[in-house]
């Protein structure tokens, strides 16, 4: 089964991967930092191969930091620790992860993925984000923090915890959203482009 970007260009899952290699290391040669992104959604059920094959063009390029998606919110929080632990060990060092909420569990799925392996999570202030929200730092820094026992900023212990709450009340007052999962009328939906191209020729 193809990747969902090879379905959207037509092109060989070999032709991917070169193109892969060749982004990510033009971006090295020109002093930039890369983090590859790549949709785990559906890598439980039957992409691992190719999953795993686009992650090592991406490293032997030069990728700094190879992020796990969990693009619709779907992944449920035992399968997500299973391939973060499976990357882990394919990729030791380098793997992040960025979670949505469509199904309410992207704090869970981050601090599982934390507990897994990633060293990086990605997230937004109050989950604010694409249809039902992103990983929400100002849930997941404290629990890192004061439950768990990480630093998650290399300034020291305190200073992302302390930073957490103004930002939170300033974002909310200015923000005028309303995340609601599952039931919320963008659950689960593809935004556009690459998303949506590979939902029409591969369902």
């Amino acid at each position: 089964m193809a990747s969902p970007c090879i379905l959207c260009a037509q092109i060989s899952e070999q032709e991917n991967l070169d193109l892969i290699e060749d982004s990510v290391a033009f971006l090295v040669s020109h002093g930039r930092e890369v983090i590859m992104t790549r949709n785990i959604s559906s890598t439980v059920i039957n992409r691992v191969r190719v999953c795993v094959k686009s992650l090592q063009a991406a490293k032997r390029a030069g990728a700094s930091r190879l992020v796990l998606c969990d693009t619709n919110g779907g992944t449920l929080t035992l399968e997500l620790s299973e391939i973060v632990k499976s990357m882990c060990r394919e990729f030791p060092g380098l793997i992040g992860i960025h979670t949505h909420n469509d199904s309410e569990l992207a704090v869970a799925n981050s601090l599982a993925a934390v507990i897994s392996g990633a060293l990086q999570v990605q997230g937004t202030i109050n989950g604010y984000g694409e249809r039902c929200g992103n990983a929400n730092l100002c849930s997941i820094i404290p629990n890192l923090q004061l439950k768990m026992g990480y630093a998650c900023n290399s300034s020291g212990p305190d200073c992302a915890f302390d930073g957490c709450f103004p930002v939170r009340r300033r974002s909310r007052q200015f923000a005028a959203a309303e995340i609601s999962c599952f039931v919320g009328l963008s659950a689960f939906a593809h935004k556009g482009g690459v998303h949506v191209s590979a939902v029409m020729k591969d369902r």
